[in-house]
């Protein structure tokens, strides 16, 4: 398995959700892996957050190109 390396950050794949698309940038929606609750008498609730990173062209062009690059290899 190949990881998509940033520059601060090594992302894996397979934890990716959806990746959503406009002309100047990229967010990277992930599996959601943080999950919170409460839990009393039998009763209670439970949620999760969800975890995004955003890739901007003009903040971060270095990893706006190599997200250009890897979805065309997709």
């Amino acid at each position: 398995m190949k990881f998509l390396r940033l520059s601060k950050l090594i992302i894996n794949p397979s934890s990716i959700r959806t990746i959503t698309m406009t002309d100047t940038k990229y967010t990277i929606h992930f599996i959601s892996e943080r999950s919170s609750g409460l839990v009393l008498f039998s009763s209670g609730s439970m949620g999760s957050n969800s975890v995004q990173v955003v890739i901007d062209k003009t903040e971060h062009p270095s990893d706006y190109r190599v997200m250009q690059s890897w979805i065309s290899k997709i």
